[in-house]
């Protein structure tokens, strides 16, 4: 069993479409996170100038070492990717992040990733979880805290489905290939001051917007059912029903009322 609850890809027809998805070529450095095994890792090197693998388990740095001790357009960094300072290795140029990500820290790596004081990758492409793909994507009524998050900062798209089996050990549920293209800081004023209200907003999933507001940011309901309804939102619906733009008219109401 791996030491890091890894799923390490086995099949190599997926990295067509996850190399496709990134617009790979030969000017390219490319954060890898997590590269396992190598599978993925040894196109990139093929593809990509510049090839940073960023791996938390020490027995499989040491084994990637050996791997590619004869390429020459790869570092491999034993280190955990949301604690160690990588973008200190790309301070000079543009990047690309590319990966398998794990699935019960897929939250941490984007939240890593999408950091709106820090530098900023001009495309990402990761494997994860097809249900959380599903929902960063969605414009429905089932959006989360990180769909909106991914939103301020590019265009999410799932590139394409991929089969638990194409993975060892297999894991109970798909995967897919969800590609972020156009990143870009978020057009928002204030940015540390907007984001918290959407993880208010979220607080409690079952309740209404009205109520997390009112008890997370300590409004009486009256003020805050006047500032939704200003801002032309139904105080009654849940956050998950809001889109992109209706929290940023409401964050902009609040600006003129508070």
């Amino acid at each position: 069993m791996p030491k890091y609850s890894q799923n390490f890809l086995k099949d190599t027809r997926p990295l067509p479409q996850i190399l496709s998805a990134a617009s790979l070529n030969v000017d390219d450095t490319v954060i890898e996170i997590g590269p396992g095994r190598g599978v993925l890792t040894k196109k990139l090197c093929q593809v990509a100038k510049r090839v940073i693998a960023i791996e938390i388990d020490e027995k499989l740095v040491s084994n990637l070492i050996k791997q590619y001790q004869t390429v020459s357009n790869i570092e491999i960094i034993h280190a955990d990717f949301c604690r160690f300072n990588w973008r200190e290795l790309v301070r000079d140029g543009q990047f690309k992040i590319v990966a398998n990500i794990p699935y019960h820290i897929s939250g941490l790596i984007v939240r890593t990733i999408f950091d709106s004081s820090q530098k900023l990758p001009t495309d990402v492409v990761l494997m994860m979880q097809y249900e959380l793909a599903k929902k960063i994507v969605t414009k429905t009524t089932d959006r989360t805290v990180l769909s909106n998050l991914i939103e301020l900062f590019g265009q999410p798209k799932i590139v394409s489905k991929v089969s638990k089996t194409c993975f060892r050990p297999v894991p109970k549920v798909d995967s897919a290939i969800i590609a972020i293209n156009n990143i870009k800081k978020p057009d928002i004023e204030n940015f540390d001051e907007f984001f918290p209200i959407i993880k208010i907003g979220f607080s409690q999933r079952r309740k209404t917007i009205l109520n997390n507001l009112s008890h997370g940011l300590k409004l009486d309901k009256p003020k805050t059912r006047e500032i939704l309804q200003k801002a032309n939102i139904d105080p009654i619906r849940r956050a998950q029903t809001l889109s992109l733009e209706e929290w940023k008219r409401l964050y902009l109401n609040m600006k003129k009322r508070l």
